[in-house]
């Protein structure tokens, strides 16, 4: 391979042509359009192009798709180029060991710094975090632009990651994604990566009909997850609403939210993760005693199977002691 910034030639496999690249391949993407990263075998090229090259090259491949990403991360294979460079980037500055996180001013804005090769990645960073922004719940709410938006919170620290969730927790967006067929990954996302700020936005969005979004496909992946990252007092709110809710069964008898979502096809998943992640305690063993009344209903649900075994384990549990 030639030295940088002299044109070198990559032939593709499988009889997709021959490619010229200059710079890594952004002056050949400027002349043919955002079509390169678009076909299955560049797609692969690229991809392994930002795994080899330095920081400068990495950088400028990146800034090389400004003003086309929108078009990028709605193709089925110009995502994967979008992915990898979010992920090679962070790397890039992880590896550099730069203390991103405090280098913010009291604006939220990122501070120059007096490294070139750093400040290079960030605008290239940049060019992604602009352009998703500029479309978020678009994005977020797309097959491949919600791994797009994934990949930004996982990946990025400090005022890009600030902006990408800010961006997110925007004119009540989570009330959107929350049930949303790709959304609700953004969100479980936001609850795994985020800031306490980001939970407590996601928390207001389900904890008003939080026996409802538990028996919705979609939203009850959020509810578990809001279980397993939220605080105690969050916890607890989430289980208070459980305890405190009736729902008629088909008898049109009504039952205690807990025992009817424990045999639900969705909101069982919710039941089992509160009673994992739940602390010992009166509440705690509040909803096992619920469940153990109802446990010979509980017992003939296709669905309550897993609930019922953490139910009797608890039972024997406090009748030997342990």
């Amino acid at each position: 391979m030639m030295g940088w910034g002299v044109p070198f030639r990559v032939l593709v496999s499988r009889g997709m042509g021959t490619i010229c690249f200059c710079n890594g391949w952004y002056l050949t993407e400027r002349r043919r359009g955002p079509h390169l990263p678009m076909r299955k075998h560049r797609c692969r090229l690229i991809q392994k192009a930002l795994d080899t090259l330095d920081e400068e090259g990495v950088a400028n491949v990146v800034l090389s798709v400004k003003g086309k990403v929108w078009n990028l991360v709605h193709d089925h294979n110009g995502n994967h180029v979008v992915q990898k460079s979010i992920t090679k980037i962070n790397e890039l500055l992880h590896k550099r060991g730069g203390h991103l996180e405090e280098e913010e001013d009291d604006d939220g804005e990122e501070e120059p710094s007096d490294d070139p090769g750093r400040d290079l990645l960030l605008r290239g960073l940049d060019v992604v975090v602009d352009e998703v922004l500029d479309s978020v719940q678009g994005m977020s709410t797309h097959p491949y632009g919600c791994r797009v938006v994934q990949r930004l919170v996982e990946h990025c620290v400090g005022p890009p990651k600030h902006r990408v969730l800010d961006g997110l927790a925007k004119d009540g967006l989570f009330d959107v994604l929350v049930d949303h067929e790709y959304g609700n990954y953004v969100v479980q996302r936001v609850l795994a990566y985020g800031r306490e700020v980001d939970r407590a936005a996601v928390f207001d969005a389900v904890v008003a009909d939080v026996t409802k979004l538990s028996r919705q496909k979609h939203s009850s992946n959020v509810v578990e997850m809001m279980l397993t990252y939220g605080d105690e007092d969050q916890q607890r709110r989430i289980v208070d609403a459980i305890l405190t809710s009736y729902c008629m069964d088909q008898n049109f008898a009504n039952k205690c939210a807990a025992v009817s979502m424990a045999e639900d096809a969705y909101a069982n998943y919710v039941v089992k993760t509160a009673l994992d992640v739940l602390p010992e305690g009166p509440q705690r063993d509040q909803i096992f005693a619920v469940l153990l009344a109802n446990l010979e209903d509980l017992e003939k649900s296709q669905f309550a199977k897993q609930v019922v075994l953490r139910a009797k384990a608890y039972a024997q549990r406090e009748s030997t002691g342990e």
